[in-house]
């Protein structure tokens, strides 16, 4: 049976990048800059936004994923903004 022995992170984690397609000049750029230096490479941030249902979040796992691949420790921060207007 294919995939037998691996862990169900690791079934996922192939499933996910076996189905994404695009993004590969942000790919690439984020490789680059993983090849760099630690000194070069602690310039570099990635901010990653768009209007709802272009790919973002799937985007950001990729990048996690390859980051995490060549050993880099990565963080994930979401942040949202409150809609304006009066107060309660």
């Amino acid at each position: 049976m294919a995939g037998r022995g691996l862990s169900r992170q690791e079934l996922i984690r192939r499933r996910r990048s076996v189905g994404f397609i695009g993004r590969q000049g942000e790919v690439g750029a984020f490789r680059e800059a993983l090849r760099q230096s630690p000194e070069e490479a602690a310039q570099f941030l990635f901010h990653v936004r768009g209007p709802a249902g272009v790919g973002k979040s799937t985007l950001v796992r990729q990048l996690e994923t390859i980051a995490r691949e060549a050993g880099a420790v990565t963080a994930y921060v979401e942040v949202t903004t409150a809609p304006s207007g009066p107060g309660i």
